[in-house]
């Protein structure tokens, strides 16, 4: 999964993340119970202007024994049930279409910790830039 995320690098001294772009109707296909499906970007909140997306606060919970992800072209993210039934929710609101939405969980390598140190400081920007957060 790593490798993902290093063909989006974040460079260190800017006010960029990544965001999910969300396919729609992604989850109504039947081999995508557990998945879903879209890309992964790269924008710069200072730009003006500024990049349109959404945001989600949600309770992270455990992870479930058969996991659920997010899958950008061949890789996959393993995401919480909470976080499945959020991107479920919004892709039903949505429809036929596609969003894109900053999740902590999904545009933050999880593994990489000076990457979440500088994304987790950045999150009031984020949270304010966002057309709209859902919590």
């Amino acid at each position: 999964m790593s490798s993902l995320y290093e063909a989006l690098p974040l460079p260190a001294s800017s006010k960029c993340i990544r965001v999910l772009e969300v396919y729609p109707n992604s989850l109504e296909t039947p081999h995508t119970d557990r998945e879903v499906h879209g890309e992964l970007s790269v924008i710069n909140l200072e730009d003006d202007p500024a990049p349109k997306f959404t945001a989600l606060s949600y309770v992270w919970g455990v992870y479930a024994p058969e996991p659920h992800h997010v899958r950008c072209g061949a890789s996959r993210i393993r995401i919480t049930p909470n976080n499945f039934a959020a991107l479920t929710t919004l892709s039903k609101k949505f429809g036929n279409d596609k969003f894109v939405i900053w999740v902590d969980a999904i545009c933050i390598n999880q593994e990489d910790e000076e990457e979440k140190r500088r994304q987790i400081g950045m999150m009031g920007d984020v949270y304010s830039k966002a057309a709209v957060t859902y919590i």
